[in-house]
């Protein structure tokens, strides 16, 4: 939900990936964020499916991150929302991680943030 100099919906949407008629063999992936300020179908490439899918997602996340900050910018009262919290809970973020020995500590860190919060075993 956006709130600020009005209060509307804000719709983020990602199409199926499908073959990429410009690029033999690559694929793109269609997405929308609809309600901020540009309501166009934009594509996402990849060297298959779900690298694709992986960048719509980066898509939107950029889109969003990119008008939130302009509409912050401008409204004092602004604020956009998914289901209470911050939007940036409802869009997953990747993190690729190739040595061995960073990624563990990743992922020790991770389990140590996520046993310190409240409800973590809910």
């Amino acid at each position: 939900m956006l709130s600020g100099p009005d209060t509307r919906s804000v719709v983020a949407r990602i199409g199926i990936p499908e073959p990429d008629s410009r690029r033999p063999g690559a694929f793109r992936c269609p997405f929308q964020v609809t309600g901020l300020s540009d309501d166009d179908v934009q594509y996402a490439s990849g060297v298959d499916s779900f690298q694709a899918l992986n960048l719509a997602f980066a898509g939107i996340r950029r889109a969003m991150q990119t008008n939130a900050s302009v509409l912050a910018a401008f409204h004092k009262d602004f604020s956009l929302t998914w289901e209470g919290q911050a939007w940036e809970l409802a869009v997953p973020r990747w993190i690729a991680v190739d040595d061995p020995g960073q990624l563990e500590r990743l992922e020790h860190f991770l389990q140590r943030e996520l046993r310190s919060q409240p409800n973590a075993d809910a």
